[in-house]
């Protein structure tokens, strides 16, 4: 791949790879372990009708990848598509708004062990002031745990790193190479925040590797090279409703790269259940100074 070239998908076209190992983890099928059909822009994942008469990806994946992604995106879907508490209800998109009221009711979240659309979080915060102690209450939409994000991100970014690199002839891609690092993530009521802004300038001028907008725009990733440290940033888009951002390298490189961030979310932090919570005001995004997304970088 040249430095210049960037990857998009055909518009209309299934890209459909037949490949010879496992798509996410490497095995090699045989005798011994069969493939299955596996979408990696899940179809259960999007809006139902989003992928028709538009491309997708679909490649060979062991049973246990196929069920271990499906598994994550049971609630993460539906957590992802909910808005924001202060969303008014008319402004929410009515492909999503149906996809809520089917989903719902069955997608248990993973964090809570309840339905999805029951598991909104009650957080207490005290402090002590003059000798008294003052609480105040949080009420927060379902939350996702920062290992099912990453672990998803994986997937996603895995499979089409595989497509990227994928050799014809032999039927075999390439997998990451050094360590997954899921860096941030925000609601899309919190896209203009300083820490994604940082994330978005500092990755600007990387090498643009690839750009796919799938499923009507429910699904969107981005990946862009180091020029000089052997590691890639990826950035994905999950139903309009959720950013998530990393990077993929060596553990010093990866180290270097963060440690240069000094920005963080101005608020009230918390630590709950071994996770850092970080409540602050959010920040809307003016589209026009979208550079995680936007095509500004992208031309080839």
């Amino acid at each position: 791949m040249s430095e210049r070239t960037v990857y998009t998908p055909p518009p209309r076209r299934l890209i459909r790879l037949r490949n010879r190992t496992c798509a996410y983890c490497g095995v090699p099928f045989g005798k011994t372990l069969a493939h299955t059909d596996e979408h990696v822009i899940g179809r259960n994942f999007v809006p139902k009708g989003s992928l028709a008469r538009v491309w997708n990806l679909v490649v060979y994946a062991c049973k246990r990848c196929n069920d271990d992604k499906c598994d994550l995106e049971n609630d993460i879907s539906v957590i992802t598509m909910i808005p924001p508490l202060n969303h008014a209800s008319d402004q929410l998109d009515p492909l999503v708004a149906t996809e809520i009221k089917r989903k719902a009711p069955g997608a248990i979240s993973r964090r809570t062990g309840k339905p999805v659309i029951k598991s909104d979080e009650n957080i207490q915060l005290s402090s002590q002031f003059g000798g008294a102690t003052i609480s105040m209450n949080f009420v927060a939409p379902p939350q996702i745990d920062h290992g099912r994000i990453c672990n998803l991100a994986r997937f996603h970014v895995q499979g089409f790193f595989y497509q990227m690199t994928y050799d014809w002839s032999s039927r075999i891609g390439l997998f990451l190479s050094g360590d997954f690092h899921h860096w941030y993530s925000a609601p899309c009521s919190d896209w203009g925040n300083n820490k994604l802004k940082w994330f978005s300038e500092y990755v600007f001028d990387w090498l643009p590797c690839l750009r796919a907008d799938g499923a009507d725009g429910y699904f969107r990733i981005h990946i862009r090279r180091h020029k000089e440290l052997a590691m890639i940033s990826w950035a994905l888009e999950w139903n309009k409703g959720m950013r998530v951002v990393g990077f993929v390298g060596g553990t010093d490189a990866i180290r270097q790269v963060v440690s240069s961030c000094s920005v963080e979310p101005s608020g009230i932090i918390h630590d709950q259940d071994g996770e850092r919570i970080v409540f602050h005001k959010h920040v809307a995004l003016d589209g026009d100074q979208d550079l995680l997304f936007g095509w500004q970088g992208f031309e080839t």
